[in-house]
């Protein structure tokens, strides 16, 4: 997955998800990955079920798009390989660390 620059997101969705990752990821740090999971997932279903076509706009949060990626069994949904989809979860970890510093 390749994330746009933050900077280069136009969609309000998608900026007002993102502001939402940063409060998260600067009250856990690098716990958001495990610990902070559930706290991840309220908000993201919250924007899931309030916000019309979220999924539109997935691809632009990589802190839900993680979330999202790691849950589910989308490993197989997308037809990855072990070492795909941790390639994958890197690259969202990675996309996280730019974004939400």
């Amino acid at each position: 997955m390749t994330f746009k620059k933050r900077k280069d997101i136009t969609d309000q969705r998608a900026i007002f998800a993102n502001d939402v990752c940063d409060l998260l990821f600067g009250q856990y740090k690098r716990k958001i990955y495990k610990s902070a999971l559930p706290e991840v997932e309220k908000f993201y279903r919250h924007f899931e079920n309030t916000m019309n076509n979220f999924y539109e706009v997935l691809d632009e949060v990589p802190l839900f798009y993680l979330y999202y990626f790691t849950t589910d069994d989308q490993q197989s949904f997308f037809g990855l390989s072990d070492d795909e989809f941790e390639n994958e979860k890197l690259e969202c970890r990675k996309a996280c660390e730019e974004y939400y510093k």
